[in-house]
């Protein structure tokens, strides 16, 4: 046991990370004596933070960051992050909470059975793999008059029909024309959307 050593001190000798880039970190972590007592003193928030503080080099790897801790603690490593990113830090971000990822990351990968099956930017992502389509007409189409492949009728609300559209955009807007389509409005999908999507292509179904 070395008292001198406080748990900052120790990750920051292991990590490579300089003192004076700790001292930057503390106030944004709002509680200075989280650096100065030793490992064993932590709840398990704080300690979370000290390490994830701690990496915060040029490439920072972050596993499940927002498992732990309550709601503020959450939004301070969030905040930790985005500063992280504008200050030219590469950060990979793994996680099984799909809005968070969209909500702090530029780029995702998804693996699908072992293997990484897309690296994309998640704007890019999701309106490329998923579209939701709300279709207006004069004339309403019949129940199966959207029945192509990769097209899943959602709803029918009065003179709308709400689709998902994962191939076939094409034949959509045809089939459309032809009963007199007065408007088209798209809607926004969620990376978790677009995340099943891909869990449901090919054999093998939602087994990962």
């Amino acid at each position: 046991y070395y008292p001198h050593l406080s748990h900052g001190r120790s990750r920051a000798a292991v990590s490579g990370v300089l003192w004076s880039s700790l001292h930057t970190l503390i106030p944004t972590i709002s509680s200075a004596a989280v650096f100065f007592i030793g490992a064993y003193f932590l709840s398990p928030s704080d300690f979370g933070l000290v390490g994830f503080a701690s990496a915060l080099v040029s490439i920072a790897i972050a596993f499940s960051p927002l498992a732990f801790g309550e709601a503020l603690v959450q939004q301070t490593v969030m905040d930790m992050i985005r500063e992280a990113q504008n200050a030219g830090t590469t950060v990979f971000f793994s996680s099984h909470n799909l809005p968070e990822v969209q909500a702090v990351c530029d780029r995702v990968g998804i693996i699908r059975e072992g293997r990484l099956v897309a690296t994309e930017r998640i704007e890019d992502l999701m309106k490329q793999q998923l579209k939701r389509l709300r279709l207006s007409f004069s004339s309403m189409p019949p129940a199966a008059a959207f029945g192509q492949e990769g097209v899943t009728e959602i709803e029918r609300d009065g003179q709308t029909v709400l689709l998902e559209v994962r191939d076939n955009l094409n034949a959509v807007l045809e089939t459309a024309v032809t009963y007199h389509v007065t408007d088209i409005e798209t809607e926004s999908v969620s990376l978790e959307e677009v995340f099943l999507a891909y869990y449901g292509k090919g054999n093998g179904g939602n087994h990962a």
